[in-house]
């Protein structure tokens, strides 16, 4: 299943051409670097592969001169593919909506993995047996189920769950010692952290119920 946008055609047109000038006007740049022939090739490489442009250049050290070729055939190739949108599937039961609605439902599978690899701070872990592997996966739904629920409860307040996390964190017990006596404190609540303990149906903390 196949369909054409022009206006993502000619964005995504645009948006290579850019790249492509940046990457000259740095090559160029970085010719006249008083450096040697080798260090200038590895930083030109380097620019290339950062603007994502590999593909389109060849890049050939000499003894003492850098060249830098276009390659115009894959550019030619490419630029036919701008614009275009293409579900390949082995689903012959679903209709095209169908299809679309289940990749679409892809973005929260990824944004899944995304949340627990770099929000939760959760890596992956070796397990030797089903029980431990079945728990892992276990700690990980839940850890993604109370993110989910924590950032519809604060819709209302339009703040994402990291940010309320970060403000939350600050909410912290001190303790010190006074006069042979061990005494706690409680820091204090501010605004924010108050309204995020109220979106999310929790009353404010003290130390008794800590």
């Amino acid at each position: 299943m196949a369909s054409y946008n022009a206006a993502t055609a000619l964005k995504r047109y645009k948006n290579r051409i850019n790249r492509i000038n940046e990457f000259l006007e740095l090559s160029e740049e970085i010719k006249k670097k008083e450096i040697n022939t080798e260090d200038k090739y590895h930083q030109i490489k380097s620019v290339l592969s950062r603007k994502r442009l590999s593909r389109f250049f060849n890049v050939e050290l000499t003894e003492d001169t850098i060249e830098i070729h276009k390659q115009d055939e894959v550019l030619s190739e490419e630029e036919k593919s701008d614009g275009w949108f293409i579900v390949i599937s082995n689903a012959h039961d679903l209709s095209k909506s169908e299809l679309i609605a289940r990749y679409k439902d892809l973005k929260y599978v990824e944004h899944g993995f995304y949340e627990l690899k770099h929000s939760l701070n959760l890596r992956p872990n070796f397990h030797w047996t089903e029980k431990r592997i079945r728990a892992h996966v276990m700690v990980c739904f839940l850890a993604f189920q109370m993110a989910v629920l924590f950032e519809k409860r604060l819709s209302g307040i339009k703040l994402s769950w990291q940010r309320a996390m970060e403000s939350l964190r600050r909410v912290v017990v001190v303790e010190w010692e006074n006069e042979g006596r061990r005494r706690k404190g409680l820091s204090r609540v501010h605004g924010e952290q108050l309204e995020i303990f109220q979106e999310i149906g929790s009353s404010k903390p003290t130390l008794l119920s800590l």
